[in-house]
């Protein structure tokens, strides 16, 4: 069987028991239900578990995206049965087991590829050995590719099945005795590689400060117009934890979009009054549902905020904390929420307050880059709009200047902002600010591009 098809298994059954446990409640049976719920909740772990050891066998970095985009739904079903299990119970622990959820949701992609990438940086490990891993976990995932279409035939070949039923099992027994090496003599590369651990509620309470709120989300998206989505957030402070659910449907995506596209628009010179109402509902309702209820909560805090899905693509110091005057177009006196709180952002909270644990390698501060694009007509995309060359950004000297006078460090402008230089130089600074176009391949994220001065003569493309 493939694992593909356990996981499957394993979600759908976690799924009845969810339906039970809703069937309960509706008939005032409480007990049950909350039995029912912690029996879903058990077995939508093991899928999650089953999710990384599919994730840290051999696959390539499209097949880690293709595996995170068509397994997200399972670490959102998790969460989701946390909820109701919270709500039904008051109990903080389905708070923490939600968060990890969460977490470990983020780690299907990009959390992992960090993982690995530290795991060799720190993990002291012989390139040997690094070898021998790769080698076995391809060899396994052929081995096994090659069983499951053999048993797809009408006819299969009892000989091959069993070589290839051999073939896993001495290849597995080596790769397990390899792991176990790892575990032995090289505790940090097993810690970094395999262990599926994530930062908790309590492990972030102990490391922020009073002012601080850390924020994180996580979107389920609607499927149609007919479809609700959801929501879920959690807020944690010093003192409090929020563990909480908004119910969201296509008008939220809209507004997503609808704020991303006004302020990414390169016409921004000729936008009318339709156009700052539009971006004014937009930025607004997206903060009722966002950050409106827990407004007291937050009053006078620093937030550290972790968007999932398409909120990674919008400010959220841009959102409104309320509805202003649209009959006449006013951007300087809008209620923005930078107004309100200073806002930072991570792409998760594992790697904020755990990964980068270790001291840190680089011997420099700031290294910041900030091309001009003039006189660039490199064709960047089949899009239209970036044949001709990007826009320039104007004001981005002054702003790595600005940024220099209080973190010192080295800065390149116009077309000394170069990717070679990039490459060369950026191992060895703690902070790297990029002032520059970015082009966001959604379908083929490894394509995503950020934008460097157009190379002069002699210099590598």
């Amino acid at each position: 069987v493939s694992e593909i098809h356990v996981l499957e298994a394993l979600k759908k059954k976690a799924h009845c028991l969810e339906t039970l446990a809703d069937l309960n409640l509706s008939v005032s049976e409480k007990p049950v239900a909350i039995s029912n719920y912690q029996l879903a909740l058990e077995t939508i772990a093991l899928a999650t578990e089953l999710v990384h050891q599919i994730r840290t066998g051999y696959v390539s970095e499209d097949s880690k995206f293709f595996l995170a985009e068509n397994q997200e739904a399972t670490f959102i079903d998790a969460v989701d049965v946390c909820y109701k299990l919270f709500r039904q119970t008051n109990d903080q622990l389905y708070a923490g087991k939600g968060f990890e959820f969460a977490e470990k949701s983020k780690s299907a992609s990009f959390l992992a590829a960090v993982k690995d990438s530290k795991a060799k940086e720190f993990g002291n490990i012989p390139d040997s050995l690094l070898k021998r891993e790769d080698y076995l976990k391809l060899n396994i995932s052929n081995y096994k590719e090659m069983l499951f279409e053999e048993n797809q035939q009408e006819k299969p070949d009892s000989a091959k099945i069993a070589l290839y039923n051999s073939k896993i099992f001495q290849l597995g027994e080596q790769y397990a005795q390899l792991v176990q090496l790892f575990e032995q003599s090289y505790p940090n590369y097993y810690s970094f590689k395999y262990q599926n651990e994530v930062v908790g509620i309590d492990q972030i309470r102990k490391k922020i400060s009073g002012k601080t709120a850390v924020v994180e989300y996580l979107v389920a998206e609607p499927g149609n117009s007919m479809k609700n989505g959801q929501v879920f957030k959690f807020i944690i402070t010093g003192k409090d934890v929020v563990f909480a659910k908004e119910t969201i449907d296509a008008a939220f995506v809209g507004d997503i979009e609808s704020v991303y596209q006004f302020l990414t628009n390169p016409n921004y010179l000729f936008t009318g009054l339709g156009d700052f109402k539009s971006y004014a509902k937009s930025a607004f309702r997206l903060y009722e549902v966002l950050l409106k209820n827990e407004k007291e909560l937050l009053h006078g805090k620093e937030l550290i905020i972790i968007p999932d899905d398409k909120l990674a693509y919008i400010p959220f110091d841009a959102l409104l904390s309320q509805m202003p005057d649209t009959t006449k177009m006013n951007f300087r006196n809008l209620p923005y929420l930078v107004n309100d709180y200073s806002i930072s952002y991570t792409y998760s909270a594992t790697l904020l307050f755990n990964y980068f644990r270790k001291e840190k390698t680089a011997t420099k501060s700031l290294l910041a880059f900030a091309p001009s694009y003039l006189s660039d007509d490199r064709d960047y995309t089949t899009n239209v709009e970036y044949r001709a060359g990007l826009v320039p950004l104007p004001a981005v000297a002054k702003e790595v200047e600005f940024i220099n006078e209080y973190v010192k460090g080295d800065i390149f402008k116009d077309a000394m902002a170069q990717e070679s230089r990039f490459k060369a130089l950026s191992a060895d600074y703690d902070i790297l600010h990029l002032a520059m176009h970015t082009l966001i391949n959604d379908t083929l994220p490894m394509y995503s591009k950020l934008a460097f001065s157009k190379p002069t003569e002699g210099d590598p493309d």
